[in-house]
């Protein structure tokens, strides 16, 4: 493939990538919204109580209060941003996931031949792509989760207002605050085509059907899910308004683990994960 036809095929998919993912995030969008208000939580929930309108106490509570003093709109809180997030995310990811791909066909595949890449090669230009798409569009992602939390002004705030908060609060570099995090979790691809390949093996052998790719899939991604959320925790709590008490701010990654866990228990790193799950799936 010469240089002209793999920049069309790498906007193509880039195209394809971003619209399917808009389509799929929109609809999604209030699982996110409850998920992320849930990570968002630093509360011992010990102290706090379900007539609380500020506390979640789980998923269900959550919805029902967000309609109850919000309203509808307030389950798609931030979702302007989060569509552009989404699809320059899934653009980006997909024009480099193309180029890289086609780089390492070049340089592992023998001129006429049809086999294709190894496994680790596939993991490898899927890897590549995440980490170059999570670098560029954190900024946007920061917003978006900014975005998402219940407003104190009585109304949904613009994307300009809430990147001027952020840039008075943290400078320039707060836009890319939970990066670390963000980074790590591009292992979650990795770690759900292994979980695939596994469960393929062992529930249906070589030849699934097309059900049994559906079922198996979900339980991957669930897996992959649960194995990295603490960092989606992690991520949105960096990524969220900095409270003023000491034990509310986070200062990295490890911050956030050092202060969650003996403030509000191990559980907290799992909150909001049952949503999380079905919105990944």
């Amino acid at each position: 493939m010469d240089a002209k036809s793999l920049a069309s095929s790498s906007a193509l998919n880039a195209l394809a990538g971003s619209v399917g993912g808009v389509l799929a995030f929109s609809l999604t969008y209030p699982l996110t919204t409850i998920s992320t208000r849930l990570q968002a939580q630093a509360q011992n929930s010990s102290s706090k109580s379900e007539a609380d309108p500020n506390f979640y106490s789980g998923p269900l509570d959550a919805l029902l209060k967000i309609l109850r003093d919000e309203g509808p709109k307030g389950l798609f809180s931030g979702l302007r941003a989060g569509i552009f997030a989404q699809a320059i995310s899934q653009g980006i990811y997909y024009y480099w996931y193309t180029l890289v791909r086609a780089y390492f066909e070049r340089r592992l595949i023998a001129p006429g031949s049809k086999g294709g890449l190894p496994t680790w090669a596939n993991l490898a230009v899927a890897a590549v792509a995440g980490t170059i798409t999570t670098t560029l569009v954190t900024p946007a992602w920061v917003v978006n989760t900014r975005g998402q939390m219940k407003s104190k002004v009585g109304r949904e705030r613009s994307v300009s207002e809430v990147v001027r908060e952020i840039v008075n609060e943290d400078g320039v570099a707060g836009l890319w605050r939970g990066l670390v995090p963000s980074l790590i979790l591009v292992i979650n691809p990795v770690i759900q085509y292994a979980a695939f390949e596994q469960l393929k093996v062992a529930v249906a052998g070589q030849r699934p059907g097309p059900l049994q790719v559906f079922g198996i899939g979900a339980i991957a991604k669930s897996l992959a899910t649960v194995c990295t959320y603490p960092y989606i925790m992690c991520k949105t709590r960096l990524q969220i308004k900095q409270g003023h008490e000491a034990r509310a701010r986070y200062t990295g990654t490890l911050a956030v683990f050092r202060k969650v866990v003996p403030h509000d228990g191990p559980s907290a790193l799992s909150n909001g994960q049952g949503s999380q799950r079905v919105q990944s799936v």
